[in-house]
C-alpha cells in the first residue's frame, strides 16, 4: 500500500516472482513524481509469467518530462498458459517525454522505447483498464522513429505471431490529453501521436479489443489506434477534441487498422489547426491480407456526430483503403446516422476495396457536406465489384 506522497531520484523496477499474485493500491490520493537523472521509466512492472496483478485505488506517477515512460508493464517474456489478469482501476501518469540522445544510467538510446504515459507490453489474459487517465506525452524535434517509437498516452502491444499478447482487452471510463510532439507542422517527423493504441495477436480463444466511454483532446495523431487481425473489436461512446496541427500524412481519428468491427457513438469535435493536412474521421483500412481462420466480417459505423469549426475541408469522412491484391474475401460496410456540420472532399475512400472481389457498402441517414463526391479512389481501377446504396444526404 502507498501511505505517503514520494519523489523519488532512481526509477522503480518491480520484479514480479512467478507463482505470486499481487495488488498495489493507495489509502487515499497518492503521487509518485520522479525527480533523478533521465530514464526510460519512473516506475516498471517485470515479469515472466504466473503473475496475477492488480492496482487500485488513486494513484498519479509524474514523469516531470524526464522519463520517456512514467508506467511500463513488462511482460514481452509471458505467452500462452503462462498469462495471467492485469486489473487496473484508478491509475494517472502525466508528463513523459523522449528526447534526443543516450541515457547516462545505460549509454542506451534515450528513444528505445518510444514515449508513453502507460504502456502494457507483452503478454496478459485479461487485461482491465478503468477510470485511467495520461495526459502530456511528446517528444522532442527529431526524436521518434516513424512507426515504431512516436508518442502514446495509453498502449498495449505484444508479439503479433505469438500469444505473447494480451487474449482479452477493455479499456473504458478513461481520459487521454495533449499527445503531441515538437516536431513541426507539415515536417516528415511528425508522425505516431496517438492516444490509444492496442496490438493485439490474432487467438481463436480470444476475444477482440473493447474501447468505450472515454474521452480524447488533443491527440495530434490519432485518438484511437487499433489492430487487431483476428478481426471486429468495438470502438464506442467516446469525445473527441483535437485543434492541434495533424500528422504528416493526415490524421486520422479513429482507425480500426484490421479493417472491420464496431465504431459508434462517437462525437467528435474539430477546431484551429485540425485540418492543416487533409483528415480522415474514422477508418477501417487495412494494408494486410486476413488469415483463413480469422475472415473479415461487417464493418458498421453507426450514430457519429461531428462538429467542425476549422472553416477547412477534410479529406474523407471514412477510410475503406485495401490494397492487397488478388485477395478475393468478401467485404461488407454499413454506415448509418452520421451528421457532420463541416466540409468533406468525400464520404468515404475504398483503394482497391471491391476489385478482386464483391464489396457490399450500404449508407442510411447521413447528413454531411462534400465537395467532390460521395466517393473518390486512388486504385487505378477505380471499380467496385457490387455496391449497395440506401440513401445519402
Amino acid at each position: 500500500m502507498l501511505d505517503q506522497d514520494f519523489d523519488v531520484s532512481s526509477p522503480i523496477t518491480m520484479i514480479a516472482r512467478r507463482g505470486l499474485s499481487y495488488h498495489l493500491t493507495t489509502d487515499r490520493p497518492r503521487l509518485l513524481r520522479y525527480i533523478g537523472p533521465r530514464h526510460h521509466w519512473a516506475f516498471c512492472i517485470y515479469s515472466e509469467g504466473e503473475t496475477p496483478f492488480r492496482i487500485d485505488g488513486d494513484w498519479t506517477i509524474d514523469g516531470t518530462n524526464r522519463v520517456s515512460m512514467p508506467f511500463f508493464a513488462r511482460f514481452e517474456n509471458v505467452a500462452g498458459d503462462l498469462r495471467r489478469d492485469f486489473l487496473v482501476s484508478g491509475l494517472a501518469a502525466k508528463n513523459a517525454k523522449v528526447i534526443n540522445g543516450v541515457i547516462p544510467a545505460d549509454g542506451s538510446p534515450a528513444n528505445s522505447y518510444g514515449a508513453s504515459g502507460m504502456l502494457f507490453s507483452g503478454g496478459f489474459d485479461r487485461l482491465h483498464l478503468s477510470n485511467v487517465s495520461v495526459t502530456g506525452v511528446t517528444r522532442a524535434a527529431g526524436a521518434g522513429v516513424p512507426g515504431s517509437k512516436g508518442s502514446l498516452g495509453i498502449g498495449v502491444t505484444g508479439n503479433l505471431k505469438s500469444t505473447s499478447s494480451a487474449r482479452h482487452v477493455t479499456i473504458e471510463d478513461f481520459e487521454v490529453s495533449r499527445i503531441d510532439s515538437e516536431d513541426p507542422p507539415f515536417s516528415p517527423e511528425r508522425v505516431d501521436m496517438d492516444g490509444i493504441l492496442v496490438f493485439q495477436a490474432a487467438e481463436i480463444r480470444g476475444t477482440r479489443p473493447v474501447i468505450q466511454r472515454g474521452t480524447i483532446s488533443e491527440a495530434a495523431g490519432r485518438a484511437v489506434k487499433v489492430f487487431a487481425p483476428g478481426g471486429g473489436g468495438v470502438t464506442r461512446k467516446l469525445k473527441i477534441f483535437r485543434s492541434v496541427p495533424s500528422r504528416y500524412f493526415g490524421s486520422v481519428d479513429v482507425n480500426h487498422q484490421h479493417g472491420d468491427g464496431l465504431i459508434e457513438d462517437i462525437e467528435i469535435s474539430y477546431a484551429g489547426q485540425a485540418h492543416d493536412l487533409p483528415t480522415t474521421s474514422i477508418s477501417m483500412s487495412s494494408g494486410t491480407s486476413r488469415s483463413k481462420a480469422f475472415p473479415f466480417t461487417e464493418g458498421e459505423v453507426r450514430n457519429i456526430q461531428i462538429h467542425d469549426a476549422t472553416g477547412r475541408t477534410k479529406g474523407t469522412l471514412i477510410g475503406l483503403q485495401y490494397n492487397v491484391a488478388n485477395d478475393s474475401s468478401p467485404r461488407s460496410y454499413r454506415f448509418s446516422k452520421i451528421v457532420d456540420d463541416g466540409v468533406s472532399r468525400s464520404f468515404f475512400l475504398p483503394g482497391a476495396l471491391g476489385t478482386y472481389g464483391r464489396a457490399l457498402i450500404l449508407i442510411s441517414d447521413v447528413d454531411v457536406n462534400l465537395t467532390e463526391a460521395l466517393f473518390a479512389s486512388e486504385d487505378p481501377t477505380q471499380f467496385f465489384a457490387d455496391s449497395g446504396y440506401a440513401r445519402a444526404s
